[in-house]
């Protein structure tokens, strides 16, 4: 049997004016703070009645998901690759799947080295697509070919660091054709000018 305090409290909590309050604060906030969104899959959705817990995470449920640092995230949005979350009456950004499918796109392209110019563009495109697709098959070469002209720097790289390694017979500092070679600014050593000129080596590691 209740208790005559548990019975009041059920009494109290059922009245009309609590009710109401109770039903008017559900129409602009579903969760009011995040508590624990791995344990409870909690999210606090602010002023939209047709956002689901189950479609909003906090900006680091997102980066979890897309194998993505908060900070990159943050960036995305200063940027204008990620459009900027709403937030909660707590100031907490809360995120969609919207942006759950923006933010793989992005990575996607970063990984295979566009550049934010190009990933920009390419959102665009992806956002008509009644449009054409030639710009981006347009973008996708002029990729390929900057991925083909690192691959060749790197085999004449290889080609001469073996050359390099090769010559070298491990004797004293005075004899190290190593330090030779790297000493001739002129490359008269090198086996190939091709791993030599402005940007060669940042042009492979960018």
């Amino acid at each position: 049997m209740p208790s005559t305090r548990q019975a009041s409290f059920s009494l109290w909590l059922s009245s009309p004016s609590v009710a109401d309050t109770r039903s008017s604060m559900g129409t602009l906030l579903k969760v009011s703070h995040v508590w624990d969104l791995q344990r409870l899959e909690v999210q606090a959705v602010l002023c939209d009645p047709k956002a689901t817990v189950a479609s909003s995470f906090s900006i680091g449920d997102l980066g979890r998901r897309t194998h993505c640092k908060v900070q990159t995230i943050r960036w995305y949005e200063e940027v204008g690759l990620l459009p900027r979350p709403a937030r909660t009456s707590g100031g907490h950004r809360v995120y969609g799947g919207q942006h759950l499918e923006r933010l793989d796109f992005i990575r996607h392209a970063r990984e295979l080295g566009f550049p934010l110019d190009a990933v920009r563009t390419l959102l665009a495109l992806s956002d008509k697509p009644d449009r054409p697709c030639e710009e981006a098959h347009a973008l996708a070469s002029a990729q390929l070919a900057v991925v083909e002209d690192k691959l060749r720097r790197l085999v004449a790289l290889r080609a001469e660091l073996t050359r390099m390694t090769d010559a070298c017979s491990g004797g004293v500092v005075a004899e190290c054709r190593i330090l030779e070679t790297l000493a001739d600014h002129s490359h008269a050593h090198c086996f190939s000018l091709d791993h030599a000129g402005p940007g060669s080596i940042e042009g492979i590691t960018d």
